[in-house]
């Protein structure tokens, strides 16, 4: 770096946000970066010393050719550019972001009483199904996704032990497609509690859930204690992301029923950024949280 980049070249870096480019001597790009100060950062890459710097960086580093930088009028901004050009460059020395079809929407159809659910992350979905995503944070979300799917089958049923699950709802990893047939008598108050959840409206749905476990005097100690676990995860979900992507929604222009993968990062930048929409108190799982 210090005999490809003189210190004349640093000098007209603006140590200003911005972000910025590293090509290989093909002209390909090897890596995009952001910073709020982009002569100090281009700085750090050229007095990298091989004991204080991982592999990857010092391999960088070997193979910068060319560098160039886009100055922007905040890290806010700077932090948009960067998600751009990472989808549209995805390159080789970078990680996150350069993939935009990995975050997951949860699907959910129903035909003649029976309830198809499932997690997937294509945008590619069909008609006549209702949709709601895409959500960053795959981990939690397919946790969310698996209690979901486990309560709504336990709860529509009168069982009272664990050993009533089908086997595939036991295992660690519930699977990505499920159906159940759901009683008649139930549909018309879940058709609207699970959009009212899902959408980040109202946790209606897990209290009904509460509910209906409480009225079930003489159901398994550790079945009861697994469905709160659920009921548990459910209420985190809704907490941490739910919430917030109800928020998201209605930052994109003309609002819309889900996010496209593409826009998930730049509107999660968004939401961090900007002021709380509304304070309000809200009850969650038993629980009185303040918004």
């Amino acid at each position: 770096m210090r005999q490809r980049f003189k210190r004349t070249f640093f000098r007209s870096v603006p140590d200003a946000p911005g972000v910025y480019l590293m090509f290989d001597e093909g002209g390909e790009v090897l890596y995009i970066g952001k910073s709020i100060r982009l002569r100090t950062r281009l700085l750090s890459y050229r007095s990298a010393r091989p004991d204080q710097v991982s592999n990857k960086v010092l391999r960088l580093v070997c193979a910068v050719r060319d560098i160039r930088w886009e100055p922007c009028k905040s890290d806010e901004e700077a932090c948009l550019r960067e998600n751009f050009l990472l989808r549209n460059y995805r390159p080789p020395f970078n990680v996150v972001n350069t993939k935009s079809f990995i975050y997951e929407y949860i699907v959910w159809q129903v035909v003649d009483g029976v309830y198809y659910w499932k997690l997937t992350p294509l945008d590619e979905i069909p008609d006549g199904v209702a949709v709601f995503g895409a959500f960053k944070g795959r981990r939690a979300t397919k946790r969310a996704y698996q209690a979901l799917i486990r309560l709504l089958w336990v709860m529509t049923r009168e069982i009272d032990s664990v050993s009533a699950l089908p086997h595939e709802l036991m295992l660690e990893k519930a699977p990505r497609n499920y159906s159940f047939k759901v009683p008649a008598p139930l549909t018309e108050r879940l058709h609207v509690l699970i959009p009212g959840f899902l959408q980040g409206e109202d946790t209606g749905l897990i209290n009904w859930f509460l509910e209906r476990l409480n009225s079930r005097h003489a159901i398994e100690a550790f079945l009861r204690q697994w469905m709160e676990t659920e009921m548990e995860t459910l209420a985190d979900f809704y907490v941490r992301t739910l919430r917030s992507h109800r928020e998201m929604r209605a930052m994109m222009p003309g609002g819309g029923a889900i996010i496209p993968q593409e826009k998930v990062d730049d509107l999660l930048l968004l939401h961090k950024n900007a002021q709380p929409i509304c304070s309000q108190n809200e009850v969650i799982y038993g629980q009185e949280t303040e918004e």
